[in-house]
């Protein structure tokens, strides 16, 4: 999945070097993307609904951690 990616290369950045980050904008996910997850989720049953939660609550907590890492560690010119 695409979140494997971003996630695996954020958190490539931050091991190398944490300067280096940039986040384009206040969101990772945007809410047409939320929105589109939510409903693949909501279309889909059994283990594969099991799966998309967990995928989605795994993007979530990762976005909440980069925009909260974002607002301590890098200057507001850099965000």
């Amino acid at each position: 999945m695409v979140i494997d990616s971003v996630i695996g290369g954020y958190c490539s950045q931050l091991i190398k070097r944490a300067k280096l980050i940039s986040l384009q904008s206040s969101e990772i996910i945007s809410k047409t993307e939320k929105a589109a997850f939510s409903e693949l989720i909501n279309q889909s049953t059994g283990m594969e609904k099991d799966e998309l939660v967990l995928y989605y609550r795994l993007a979530i907590l990762v976005e909440s951690i980069l925009i909260q890492y974002r607002e301590q560690h890098i200057p507001k010119s850099n965000a």
